[in-house]
């Protein structure tokens, strides 16, 4: 029984003598907020983080609130009630926000936007006065 525990003690402790495995830690601006993405056991490349961005921004371009040229501002401008082309990435993220409204019986709802303006959580300013 005593040779068993020494055994398991020094297992535990040999394990934490194995080589770190190398990490990597981008960071960046996307969606008005900051991000951090940490990858462990991948080598730095130069082109790493241009690639993060460049696939970060594409979703910024379809999904922003806050840009005036991203697909879902010149979609929420549209008066029309013809049918409309979307962006792709605008359009899945509406299909999964869709499916998460329905499993959550509504608690989650992509349709929530005037009462977002309402309450002032917006780029427009003060919350409105009831």
């Amino acid at each position: 029984m005593r040779l068993s525990v020494v055994m398991v003690v020094a297992m535990l402790g040999l394990a934490g003598c194995r080589e770190q495995a190398s990490k990597v830690s981008l960071s960046g601006n996307a969606m008005g907020t900051t991000w951090t993405l940490t990858l462990r056991g991948h080598t730095p490349t130069p082109t790493l983080q241009s690639q993060v961005e460049a696939q970060l921004d594409q979703w910024e371009r379809a999904l922003s609130r806050w840009r005036q040229d991203s697909a879902l501002t010149r979609f929420n401008a549209i008066r029309s009630t013809d049918w409309q082309d979307v962006d792709v990435h605008l359009a899945r993220a509406v299909a999964v926000a869709q499916d998460v409204a329905e499993k959550t019986d509504g608690a989650l709802d992509i349709t929530i936007a005037p009462l977002v303006h309402l309450w002032g959580f917006d780029a427009k300013g003060p919350p409105a006065v009831l």
